[in-house]
């Protein structure tokens, strides 16, 4: 059945146009509900993929990490804090303080004679630490 503008008109009391325009806002209001829930479900992961790619990237800073190695007898504070995981600039500067006052490390495992440096992380370094013989 066709309806002529006047017949919508007179029988609905709605002008043609109106017609339109409630239509254009029923759709414009489905989209906006459908469009909510993803919006609102991004929004709350959005912290979530921060923590997840400043989690990603740390693997490859101790992947870099790995490569380098660090000499306990020779090294600076500032090596000693780029190079070994878990040791900042404070635990650093008490390796240099130990050998300082203890003389050259003997070995690896020494390290863990230095305050605040446990075998975790002795361990988790062994292969980023040497041990240079101090006499030659």
């Amino acid at each position: 059945m066709l309806i002529t503008r006047s017949a919508l008109a007179q029988n609905h009391g709605v002008q043609p146009e109106s017609r339109q325009t409630q239509g254009m806002a029923a759709a414009l209001l489905l989209a906006l509900c459908l469009a909510l829930p993803h919006a609102m479900a991004a929004a709350s992961e959005a912290p979530m993929m921060l923590a997840l790619t400043s989690a990603s990237a740390q693997p490859h800073v101790q992947a870099a990490s790995q490569q380098r190695s660090v000499d306990l007898n020779s090294a600076s504070a500032e090596q000693l804090a780029s190079t070994l995981v878990g040791v900042g600039a404070a635990k650093a500067q008490a390796i240099i303080r130990y050998r300082d006052e203890e003389g050259p490390f003997r070995s690896v495992e020494e390290l863990e004679e230095v305050k605040g440096i446990g075998p975790n992380t002795v361990k988790r370094n062994k292969a980023r630490i040497s041990v240079t013989d101090p006499k030659g």
